[in-house]
């Protein structure tokens, strides 16, 4: 084995175990002088102290009697032996007694340096006087120092080194034939196998382990290694075994590269082509932005306009330099741009919010000073990291558009205003019309319904024909206000499940007295349970009446008229039928049938009408979400139909029930009933005195103007007041708003009957607290309804709407 004696793992060993103990033994060494030395100066210390005290007393002597010789005894004492090296006793005065100092052979020595100093300790000497007073008399002086004793230290000190050398020395062989046993020599072993294997040139296979080492960190060891070596000659097969493989590997490689290569130069030539490609789209982007109505744009991230296309300043009459390089603020602040649509803040948060920005129009103002619009439009642009980098978007020039959009507004409100001032026309027109008919039709009514006036036969139908006259004026009247009303856009629904099958047989009670005048025979086909659908019941009834007056109006003698149920096309929808057997209506005249005053002809014959029931009719069915035809065959007659949505029937509340199930025809034996009219109309004053004659138990009082009416009111306190809206000192709303402040008439039901018709004729009477609006001409039985509903304490706010009595008690028609 070819390794240096100064390199050999048990000189080493040894070597490091010899510094090491010797340095622990001497660091233990030092720790024992020093407890030694510091028990050496405390004993030194405790003998001068045991000293001091035995010589006081006859110290005190000599100070107090001033005894030389006795101090130079006491002194000479002191150092005679021990630690006390210098003693000397010295008065009160001053003056020395006596002194000695034994040190002078031993100051000088390494031993004194050791100990460093001797310690001076000074007592004071006192005596005590008559009385307990301690009198000083003098001092007793004296140095200490350990070095006299330190005779005893010093041996052990010695002693102690030299066992730790000794001790260190034998450690120190014995651990070196321990590592020589248990380490050096197994370790030298294997070393040496090794050595012999790369002397000879073999792989060694398998070392084999020391004796008694099976188990320990070299037995391990030996074992790790022999698994080494068999992982070592695995790789070297896998290695061999890999070289082969990369060999092929790099044969297929070097196939690979030359296709690759042919690949890479067909994809360069397709580059190439995209490259041009791409050059030509930017060019024909070029293009079509240089002949493009819009313009574009582009912001970097902190919102600074980077591209500005040139159509832009090609429209603005601004340079490139007022735009680039400054955001929407600058521009705000440098007033090129007068106004944003929602404003900059909105602006503003909305680009801090990176959101899109849509159909925003700015105002700009040109460097001659004309005014440009802009609509501008935009979208956040980020990178492939996700990282906001800016905006890009669209501008158009909106100026001819603004002037045409200001042009349409204004012609917008002037269109309004004309229609406002057609409502208040119609308002006006239907107050000064219903006024008069209010007095024909209820004379007329009078005269028909007043027992014992006598009247011949012929008086009889000269009294029919002023009520039909006056009929038809009045449906005129209403069909003109709801087709202002439509066409207004101002039609007031209340849509809610409605019975048709009840609501037809109803229709068909009040059709049966026109269709017996002209021998029309009228007949329903359908359901015997209910059906409901989604409808205002008023306004259906409405169109009910309507074409089933139409159906017998242009119906031929002795023709027919059914009311029946289809089938529609559209699912949720219930399609209710009109048939006749009328002259029918031409093929190309269909789509003209629905046009308001177009009457398809009928004009020209004796037929009443007036050409827009039908426009109504259609306008109430599409406002109800339903849909309405005709289908017709000249000579056979024509089917008209109209669709609405089918619903689930709602139960019917029990009061109201009971209400429509209970007598309304006066009867004896009433209460009494105390009515206020305030009317300034004579005639209508007349005709409400003659419909309260009809009942015995109503006691009617009357006030041609407003004071006088609220006087009554207030004095009288009637049971119910009829009240006229347009008075000549006061109107009917402002009476109403009084007398709801009164604690005597709040609960008096109020009934507004006025000849305004308008719905917001009849809002605002309801929001003054008038309880129920009858529009004239009023219908006397349903009055005489009225009263009795009264008298019998049945009435409730809002009944008249409720039972839905037509165009002239209630409102469910305006």
């Amino acid at each position: 084995m070819r390794v240096r004696l100064t390199d050999r793992l048990t000189l080493r060993q040894l070597r490091y175990t010899l510094v090491i103990a010797l340095g622990l033994g001497l660091l233990l060494s030092a720790v024992q002088v020093a407890r030694d030395y510091s028990q050496h100066v405390d004993s030194t210390m405790a003998s001068a102290e045991r000293m001091l005290d035995a010589f006081h007393y006859a110290a005190v002597q000599a100070a107090y009697t001033l005894d030389s010789d006795l101090a130079g005894d006491v002194v000479r004492g002191l150092v005679a032996d021990g630690p006390i090296v210098s003693a000397r006793i010295i008065s009160d005065l001053g003056d020395r007694l006596a002194g000695i100092h034994v040190g002078e052979q031993i100051e000088a020595t390494p031993v004194a340096f050791l100990f460093g100093q001797p310690v001076v300790q000074r007592r004071e000497l006192t005596k005590t006087q008559p009385g307990g007073r301690q009198e000083t008399i003098g001092f007793l002086e004296v140095e200490i120092s350990a070095v006299r004793t330190a005779g005893p230290f010093l041996e052990r000190v010695a002693l102690n080194l030299l066992s730790v050398l000794i001790e260190t020395v034998v450690l120190a062989g014995v651990l070196a034939l321990i590592y020589l046993r248990t380490t050096t020599r197994p370790i030298t072993t294997i070393v040496s196998r090794l050595q012999a294997a790369e002397d000879e040139g073999t792989l060694v296979k398998d070392l084999p382990v020391p004796r008694g080492h099976d188990k320990d960190e070299i037995g391990f060891l030996v074992k790790a290694f022999n698994g080494l070596l068999r992982s070592v000659e695995t790789e070297l097969r896998a290695r061999r075994q890999a070289e082969d493989d990369l060999r092929k590997a790099n044969d297929v490689l070097e196939i690979r590269v030359e296709e690759r290569t042919a690949h890479l130069n067909q994809e360069i030539a397709e580059r190439r082509a995209i490259e041009e490609a791409l050059r030509q789209s930017e060019e024909r982007f070029r293009d079509l932005a240089e002949v493009s109505s819009d313009w574009f744009w582009e912001t970097d991230e902190h919102g600074r306009f980077t591209l500005v296309s040139d159509r832009f300043f090609g429209v603005s009459g601004l340079s490139r330099h007022q735009i680039v390089g400054r955001t929407v603020g600058d521009l705000l602040t440098a007033t090129i741009i007068a106004d944003i649509s929602d404003g900059w803040d909105v602006l503003q948060h909305m680009m801090e919010q990176r959101s899109p920005l849509v159909r925003y129009d700015m105002t700009l103002r040109g460097n001659d000073g004309r005014m440009i619009f802009a609509r501008m439009d935009g979208k956040p642009v980020f990178d492939i990291t996700g990282q906001f980098i800016g905006y890009r978007g669209t501008g158009r020039d909106v100026t001819q558009r603004k002037i045409v959009e200001a042009r349409l507004d204004e012609a917008r409100s002037e269109a309004e205003r004309a229609n406002a001032a057609k409502s208040h026309f119609l308002a006006n027109m239907s107050h000064e019309l219903r006024t008069p008919m209010n007095a024909i039709l209820g004379f007329a009514q009078l005269l028909r319904a007043a027992p014992g006036q006598g009247l011949t036969q012929t008086q009889k139908s000269y009294v029919q024909h002023i009520l039909d006259a006056g009929d038809h004026l009045l449906r005129l009247i209403n069909e003109i206000l709801d087709l202002a009303r439509i066409e207004a856009g101002r039609i007031e629904l209340s849509i809610e499940s409605v019975d048709i099958v009840e609501l037809i047989k109803e229709c068909s009670d009040m059709l049966e007295p026109l269709a017996a005048g002209q021998d029309i025979a009228v007949t329903i086909e359908g359901h015997d349970s209910p059906l409901h659908v989604m409808a205002d019941r008023s306004r259906l009834k409405q169109i009910l009446l309507n074409l089933g007056s139409n159906a017998i109006k242009y119906n031929r003698p002795g023709g027919s008229m059914k009311i029946g149920f289809g089938t529609s096309p559209t699912a949720g929808m219930q399609r209710i039928l009109v048939n006749d057997t009328g002259i029918g209506i031409p093929h190309d005249m269909l789509r003209k049938v629905f046009e308001p005053f177009n009457r398809i002809g009928a004009d020209r014959t004796a037929i009443e009408g007036t050409g827009i029931g039908l426009t109504v009719t259609r306008q109430l069915v599409e406002h109800m979400n339903g849909a309405i035809g005709v289908d017709s065959t000249v000579g056979e007659g024509s089917t008209f139909w109209f669709d609405l949505p089918v619903s689930t029937p709602l139960p019917k509340p029990k009061d109201l029930e009971d209400r429509r199930t209970q007598p309304q025809d006066g009867e004896q034996g009433q209460p009494p009933l105390r009515v206020l009219y305030v009317e300034d109309n004579p005639a209508n004053r007349d005709l409400m005195r003659d419909v309260m004659d009809l009942r015995p138990n109503v006691t009617l009082v009357m006030a041609e103007n407003g004071k006088t009416g609220l006087s009554l009111a207030l004095s009288e306190n009637p049971d119910l007041i009829l009240l006229d809206m347009n008075l000549p000192d006061i109107d009917g709303l402002q009476i109403a708003r009084k007398l709801r402040t009164d604690l005597q008439m709040r609960h008096t039901p109020i009934v507004a009957v006025s000849a305004g018709a308008m719905a917001r004729d009849i809002e605002r009477a309801r929001n003054v607290g008038i309880d129920d609006y009858v529009c004239k001409p009023f219908d006397v039985s349903e009055m005489l309804t009225l009263l009795d509903s009264v008298a019998t304490g049945t009435y409730t706010s809002g009944s008249l709407r409720q039972n839905g009595t037509g165009n002239t008690l209630g409102t469910t028609l305006l």
